[in-house]
């Protein structure tokens, strides 16, 4: 694509954690590095753009910021600008879950004394397989080659049988996807929204809709030849024929030849040179997958799943996909295995989803390594084995997935599957850290809080808590009220303390309302208001939290703010005792030594 401004550096957002449809292409002012001469793009204008910006990739290589000659990255914050090509920035989803294992919180009842008790508990949610039938491109540097070898290593196994499936008896193989394909459904350009959507919760949805996904099939050569040998026309100097007109390969995709065909279908799929045009892209794609372009078919089927797709015949769609995979074309395989996993168009079956993510695994894919991990961990098609979990989540958190370093941080830190060592757990909780996950910044704030495998230091505790908090991760909010709470690392500040617990609580963290009722109840931070505290007690009572429950039964017990009401009392205290709340059950015993008759009978303590 010819850069219509030549001081500037093309640009286009991709959602980290969702399918979203390519916009339009924005152009950014570039300067000039006064000592090399290199062409830049300030981060803050890129920001200034994307608001969510995480990083930007050029195909499938993330670029670093731009360092001096000590190594250290130059300020204000730089991306070097690739003349002709589009970068991709990555955008983060406020809405979407970071992967991550939290840590058991301890409960509040009077103001609070440990907000956040170092353990890890993993939320069944978050053990949810990574669940978007898209691939992120596989790049084959040599870190993927290392963890490929080092993939074959952990699980000495024969793969199940996938798309080659076994032979029929006139020597044809038998696809399992093919063979399970949902019905056909008409075939037109108009986007399906009946098709069937994902399951929601999921440990990190890493989706890049419709990426270029591998050049392996894409013409590198100087030349393009038609199906007569006829030269074409030359990309030799830029990818996807970016910087040349399209006129100088659309005779070529005119005259059946494949890899200009779906060239054609790339520019009017990203607007390249020409009006962005799905109808025309999906043309274009469909006569070069029809030829047996692989790149072609994978990217046509990931359009089938898109909010801006076709309504794809699915079992024309299972056969593309399982050509590809058979293939080795390891984002496919990883798609075909997020397929049996959650059963979509298919019968679900764990067993073939190992199958096909164990392919991908082998040559380096990420997120199939991360998917295996958490199907160790949850005993799914296999027998539950933590430490084969572990030796998975290392591999995908060796090429830098973060949801992985998060994982094997949590790992290291319970023990579960490897030695315990705090000290490699705060390692992978850093390495996630600096990538910006909110859950590792909290992990390691709660390690320097508590000092475990670090001296303990409340001011480097704040200083993680507050990374995570203002990213607004509800936990780290809720810690920094309790520091302010009781001085810890900060001047005793009940106000603060109020501010931060209203930003925890306003996002629905029940211990939070808790606080906030503790505080109206005593007057800390605010003047001391009775029904302010029952009405934040009643919230945090609503999510079954015990301590709410508890303190809602002392209110009625005293008649603090409502009419006093010994029979409500006891309903109150008996849900938190029901809970195991030790308070609950003191509360209740000294109720029946002050024999209060009916209200307690038949109640056991």
């Amino acid at each position: 694509m010819s850069n219509p401004l030549p001081t500037t550096q093309a640009f286009r957002s991709v959602h980290l954690t969702r399918q979203s449809a390519p916009i339009k292409v924005v152009y950014i002012d570039s300067h000039q590095d006064p000592t090399s001469n290199q062409q830049f793009v300030l981060w803050d204008d890129i920001q200034q753009v994307f608001r969510e910006a995480h990083h930007v990739q050029h195909n499938d290589r993330a670029l670093s910021f731009l360092k001096g000659p000590n190594f250290n990255v130059l300020k204000p914050l730089r991306i070097a600008t690739a003349p002709g090509a589009v970068l991709d920035v990555y955008i983060e989803d406020p809405l979407a879950a970071a992967d991550a294992a939290v840590m058991q919180e301890t409960s509040i009842v009077t103001p609070p004394s440990s907000p956040q008790e170092v353990g890890a508990e993993v939320n069944e949610e978050e053990n949810a397989i990574v669940s978007t039938p898209l691939a992120v491109a596989i790049t084959y540097t040599a870190a993927a080659t290392s963890s490929t070898a080092a993939a074959a290593a952990i699980v000495g196994q024969t793969l199940i049988p996938g798309c080659k499936g076994a032979s029929t008896s006139n020597g044809s193989s038998t696809c399992a996807l093919k063979s399970q394909a949902a019905p056909l459904s008409s075939r037109n350009h108009t986007p399906n929204s009946d098709k069937p959507t994902l399951p929601s919760q999921s440990l990190i949805d890493i989706t890049v809709a419709t990426t270029l996904a591998s050049t392996q099939s894409t013409p590198t050569a100087t030349t393009i030849r038609d199906n007569k040998g006829s030269q074409v026309s030359a990309f030799a100097t830029s990818q996807y024929g970016q910087g040349f007109p399209i006129d100088s390969f659309l005779k070529a995709a005119n005259d059946g030849n494949a890899s200009a065909q779906y060239l054609a279908a790339v520019h009017h799929y990203y607007g390249l040179g020409v009006t962005q045009d799905y109808a025309v892209a999906i043309k274009w794609y469909e006569q070069a997958a029809q030829q047996g372009h692989m790149e072609a078919k994978y990217h046509l089927v990931q359009m089938s799943q898109g909010e801006h797709g076709i309504c794809q015949d699915i079992k024309l769609a299972m056969e593309w996909y399982c050509e590809a995979g058979d293939q080795e074309h390891a984002g496919t395989q990883f798609s075909i295995g997020a397929f049996f996993y959650h059963g979509q168009c298919v019968e679900q079956s764990y067993s073939l989803a190992m199958s096909w993510y164990l392919r991908a695994a082998y040559q380096g894919h990420a997120l199939a390594q991360f998917n295996i991990g958490l199907m160790f961990m949850n005993g799914q098609g296999l027998p539950q084995d933590h430490s084969h979990a572990a030796n998975w989540f290392e591999l995908a958190a060796k090429q830098g997935h973060a949801a992985a370093q998060l994982r094997l941080g949590v790992i290291y830190e319970t023990g579960q599957g490897v030695s315990q060592s705090y000290t490699a757990a705060l390692e992978w909780f850093l390495r996630a850290a600096n990538q910006g996950i909110a859950q590792a910044q909290f992990n390691i704030g709660l390690l320097y809080e508590w000092g475990r495998g670090v001296d303990q230091d409340y001011a480097l505790a704040m200083k993680w808590h507050r990374k995570a908090a203002d990213q607004g991760f509800a936990k780290a909010q809720y810690n920094i009220g309790g520091f302010y709470d009781r001085g810890h690392g900060v001047s005793l500040d009940f106000k603060m303390a109020m501010e931060w617990y209203q930003k925890a609580a306003d996002q629905g963290l029940a211990k939070a309302q808790c606080s906030i009722g503790i505080c109206y109840h005593c007057g800390q931070g605010v003047p001391q208001d009775f029904k302010m505290a029952f009405k934040w007690f009643l919230k945090a009572a609503d999510q079954e939290y015990a301590d709410a429950q508890y303190n809602i039964g002392t209110i009625y017990y005293y008649g603090h703010g409502v009419p006093k009401d010994t029979k409500a009392a006891i309903e109150w205290i008996l849900k938190a005792v029901k809970q195991g709340n030790v308070n609950a059950k003191e509360a209740l015993d000294i109720m029946k030594q002050q024999g209060l008759g009916y209200e307690l009978e038949g109640i056991e303590s």
